[in-house]
């Protein structure tokens, strides 16, 4: 079971500062990590802890998150493990006030679009906020009223 008593809106502002969530678990002996959420869009990557004493994971998660050479935070992800993880995505790129902005836009796209699945919600989502982006760096004040 897992409990958070902290309020969604502050989660979305905490994660603008991480680069990602890991989550330690056990079974039995074995001892993994779990790239719960990650800036960059890598997530749901399962390391295992075979050399025990958690002995080089570090190296292994940033091999794992990074895998591609790439180390850009700004890198753009193909899907989200949430909508507030969504949300938190387009407030970082910069296109919304704060978080409760981009859950105004968020919930708008979703009733204009009316996604079949979170995959299809997601890639609305994704060039919506480019769009939104694009816009901003052309037109700045035309971006601020939308």
């Amino acid at each position: 079971m897992k409990r958070t008593s902290i309020p969604e809106t502050e989660l979305i502002r905490l994660r603008r500062s991480l680069n990602a969530i890991l989550r330690l678990e056990a079974d039995g002996d074995r001892r993994s990590v779990l790239i719960e959420w990650a800036r960059n869009g890598k997530h749901g990557i399962r390391l295992f802890d075979d050399a025990g004493g958690w002995a080089g994971m570090p190296e292994l998660i940033e091999a794992a998150m990074y895998s591609d050479g790439v180390k850009d935070a700004d890198q753009m992800p193909t899907s989200f493990t949430s909508a507030t993880d969504a949300i938190a995505w387009g407030v970082e790129q910069g296109c919304f006030r704060d978080a409760r902005h981009g859950q105004a836009a968020y919930d708008k796209l979703k009733g204009e679009k009316q996604p079949k699945s979170a995959g299809e919600m997601w890639q609305f989502w994704i060039a919506n906020v480019m769009e939104r982006k694009a816009a901003s760096i052309a037109e700045p004040e035309i971006a601020e009223a939308a």
